[in-house]
């Protein structure tokens, strides 16, 4: 893949929502699977090393998220998103190439595909999960949400973003992610809560 298949937005649009980004923030998300979470992770390891880029977060986790809010109450959404995947089935989404939110230090990502199936699910969360949030970030509204799975969060300078850029270009990033399953994170968490993975069922016809 060439570097001019990567897809830029814009630094107005980032400093737009990265206003609105509290210190620490809860989001409902789907973990990548572990497969592909492998390669994630031998990733993150290789821009550490390579680049010198640790992760922002100790427990970095591979997924893309629906819904970011600085606070949820958990009792009641975690009722209501296991009613949720009570009815609903694991299904496949698409990722293509790479994107930037393009700001003084940027974030790459890989395109998550966001079909009507997937834009008709996240809606369906989004309505469910704001009840039950604090201060939702608007960006993850369904009019705004471009779903995506972050490779680099902020931590890259400037003289460091072409080699980078040029590195993870050279990798193939169009996969198939089964999306099996809905679960709470918290960025300033070590690990992530069992309690709060809420499997989507694999034998239903998917919705």
């Amino acid at each position: 893949m060439s570097t001019e298949a990567l897809t830029i937005y814009s630094k107005e649009l980032w400093l737009s929502m990265n206003s609105q980004e509290p210190t620490s923030v809860y989001g409902i998300v789907s973990l990548i699977d572990s497969g592909h979470r492998r390669i994630i992770e031998e990733l993150w390891k290789e821009l550490e090393s390579r680049f010198d880029l640790p992760h922002l977060y100790e427990e970095p986790l591979a997924h893309f998220s629906y819904h970011v809010a600085q606070q949820y109450d958990l009792k009641r959404l975690k009722t209501v998103i296991a009613q949720f995947v009570s009815y609903k089935s694991s299904f496949t989404v698409r990722t293509e190439g790479l994107g930037m939110f393009n700001k003084s230090e940027p974030v790459i990502y890989i395109p998550v595909v966001r079909n009507p199936q997937l834009a008709t699910f996240h809606r369906s969360l989004w309505e469910l999960a704001t009840p039950w949030s604090s201060t939702p970030l608007s960006y993850y509204h369904p009019d705004c949400w471009m779903p995506h799975i972050t490779l680099v969060h902020g931590n890259i300078s400037m003289e460091k973003l072409p080699e980078v850029v040029s590195f993870l270009a050279s990798r193939d990033f169009n996969w198939e992610i089964e999306v099996s399953n809905i679960s709470i994170i918290c960025s300033t968490c070590s690990k992530i809560d069992p309690g709060l993975i809420f499997k989507l069922s694999p034998h239903k016809v998917a919705e």
